[in-house]
């Protein structure tokens, strides 16, 4: 008898019982543990692994039949619920082979998985159930009528092990934090924009969620802001000589120290994909306001043109010295990095007819916290255009749009802030500058409640790298 589990998992002490089981009855057997990945306890104590695709991988199914069919494999159990329906799906094709799928029918695992299902299926059955709802309306509803009273247990339709699971005394309060943070707002977000609907502190809500009893998990909150610990001076090693001559961080100190209370514009760019779009991003302080412009290339032609069509936006709005005026109080200081794309400073600090209107300084290599405001904003960014990692590619900005990016500042740019005393950076940047300037970039107000911080802002799904996929459907099959 050959045994063969399927996403087997932690599982190793099933393998030790079948074993146990097969020896105690005498039968000669073999226990295989199929998985996605190799790095699991149950492979060190099966007989035979085999390293599986993913469970929706069109793949997946035709390299379990191939393998059953190779190894002589008696009969295929699962130990995953999420594994379940796939298998049912194809039970004839296992029993042609000779192999026995011991997964019920199909119709039998959805109504196992899906909870209203299993609710209808019991109620129609005369089988006493917990009243179940797949819409908060309709049991607050219920409960004004009388016929449901608080605590209500609230779950996921579809999901397993208990997670996820809450027992609500208000329900509206838990649905609105369960809703906020499920677009990637803070607690903290959710708090100041819905004060009335909290009857608990901001810090009891996160002890809640730490303690699993809220449907909101710690991995649907945007990450906490965690400070680097700051570095030396950095050595001093010039991109251009030429360039940054009187652009020094030490020329940048003394420039304020005698023009103190100035507003602030840190500059910095965002990578995409190497050698693709990239963003162009300028943060204005005290306020907090983050305009980003979508460049093809990142050249410092390209960022010279954008600060062109700043110059001829506000010029074309509110007229040449209305215009030429507020470029230079938007950009009357601004800091940068070294990057080859901030080499031409006189393009940037020049207006049209070549009077200087702002004055350009570069922070030291490898000092980034000389403009942290800029790179602590590009966060937010990220939560939208994730960055890459071992898993995932990094998000390609070669099929994004200005409007896209304008939509995405639009909502970051109305996430309130802490530290702006709760106030989103729209409304600081606009009482100071008028709704006309945000206008003039595409940038509007979000309602609180309504902004999204996830890639789903823009409809962006996260593609697993190649090596990744490629390692969980290798081509020989070792133990």
């Amino acid at each position: 008898m050959k045994i063969l589990f399927t996403s087997a998992g932690r599982r190793s002490y099933l393998m030790d019982w079948f074993k146990e089981a097969l020896k105690k009855e005498n039968i000669l057997g073999e226990i295989h543990a199929a998985n996605s990945t190799s790095l699991v306890p149950s492979f060190l104590e099966a007989d035979y692994t085999v390293v599986t695709p993913l469970i929706y991988d069109p793949d997946y199914v035709p390299f379990l039949l191939k393998y059953c069919e190779e190894h002589e494999i008696t009969a295929i159990l699962s130990l995953l619920d999420a594994d379940l329906p796939v298998l049912a799906k194809h039970r004839k094709d296992f029993t042609a082979i000779g192999t026995q799928l011991l997964v019920a029918n199909a119709d039998v695992v959805e109504a196992c998985n899906d909870k209203f299902v299993s609710y209808r299926f019991l109620s129609d059955n005369g089988i006493k159930t917990p009243k179940t709802f797949l819409h908060v309306e309709d049991a607050l509803a219920a409960i004004k009528q009388g016929t449901l009273t608080y605590p209500v247990i609230i779950k996921p339709r579809w999901g397993t092990g208990s997670i996820s699971v809450q027992i609500a005394v208000d329900d509206e309060e838990l649905q609105m934090l369960y809703r906020l943070t499920k677009n990637g707002q803070s607690v903290h977000a959710a708090v100041v924009n819905n004060p009335e609907l909290f009857t608990v502190s901001e810090k009891t809500l996160y002890r809640y969620i730490d303690g699993g009893l809220l449907s909101t998990k710690n991995g649907d909150l945007p990450r906490k802001c965690r400070l680097k610990p700051r570095k030396g001076k950095g050595e001093e090693h010039k991109v251009d000589k030429k360039c940054r001559i009187g652009r020094t961080w030490d020329d940048y100190q003394k420039f304020v120290a005698e023009n103190p209370g100035l507003p602030l514009t840190e500059m910095d760019t965002v990578e995409g994909t190497k050698g693709g779009k990239v963003l162009l991003t300028l943060m204005f302080m005290p306020y907090g306001f983050m305009l980003a412009f979508l460049l093809d290339e990142k050249t410092a032609a390209n960022v010279s043109a954008a600060f062109s069509t700043i110059r001829d936006k506000l010029v074309g709005k509110f007229g040449k010295d209305a215009g030429l005026a507020m470029m230079t109080e938007l950009f009357f200081i601004i800091v940068t990095d070294n990057g080859t794309e901030f080499t031409l400073p006189d393009e940037i600090e020049k207006d049209c007819e070549d009077n200087k209107v702002a004055n350009l300084f570069y922070a030291n290599p490898g000092a980034s916290y000389q403009k942290p405001h800029v790179e602590r904003n590009h966060e937010f960014i990220r939560l939208v255009l994730p960055k890459g990692s071992h898993y995932f590619l990094p998000t390609s900005f070669d099929s994004l749009t200005q409007d896209d990016v304008d939509l995405m500042m639009s909502h970051i740019n109305s996430y309130v802030r802490e530290a702006s005393g709760d106030k989103p950076p729209y409304d600081l940047m606009t009482r100071k500058f008028g709704v006309e300037f945000a206008d003039l970039f595409n940038v509007r107000r979000i309602p609180a409640n309504d902004v999204v911080l996830k890639p789903s802002l823009l409809g962006i799904e996260q593609k697993v790298r190649p090596e990744i996929i490629k390692a969980t459907n290798p081509k020989n099959n070792t133990k």
